[in-house]
């Protein structure tokens, strides 16, 4: 009787981790749609489908600001309004850690598009860097609760470029 517990312990142990694993596998892949979305998003510079994959009180931190939704939603229609094409983007998901309603990825992308400078002229911009996100499962699904510029490298006409700086 003894082993017979000890096995149907261990069974249930197993169908436990299975579970576990189907869910955060599930999860995972969610996740890993939500991104490729956004990074459609991003290469047809649509801003609506942007906003719609943020949380509620989603925030970004970049160059060590962080920014409310409207604040970066309104610098993101600033910068879109400046890109002719976007040429290339790359997003790649380096790491997801899921636990029970939220998630931890991290991300490496590149991109490059064609945008109209200060001085009125096209120009090449590429960029390319690593993120840190943090997502919350809701009724709509996962979605953006934060996200960190964990790297960055910008180039205008292939030089070293500081968006303080001008262009």
């Amino acid at each position: 009787m003894n082993n017979m517990h000890r096995n149907l312990s261990g069974f249930a142990a197993l169908v436990i981790l299975a579970a576990s694993v189907a869910a955060s596998s599930k999860d995972e892949q969610q996740i890993r749609a939500l991104y490729a979305k956004f990074g459609h998003a991003m290469k047809t510079l649509n801003l609506r489908a942007i906003e719609a994959a943020e949380a509620p009180g989603f925030t970004e931190t970049e160059m060590g600001k962080t920014y409310t939704a409207q604040e970066a939603n309104s610098q993101m229609k600033q910068q879109f309004a400046m890109t002719k094409q976007v040429t290339k983007m790359n997003l790649k998901v380096t790491s997801i850690k899921v636990t029970g309603k939220t998630a931890a990825a991290t991300t490496s992308y590149s991109f490059t598009a064609k945008v109209t400078g200060r001085d009125k002229k096209l120009h090449t911009l590429s960029v390319s860097g690593t993120t840190a996100e943090d997502l919350m499962k809701t009724s709509k699904g996962w979605m953006f609760k934060s996200e960190r510029d964990t790297g960055s490298k910008i180039m205008m006409d292939g030089k070293p470029f500081s968006p303080g700086a001008g262009g």
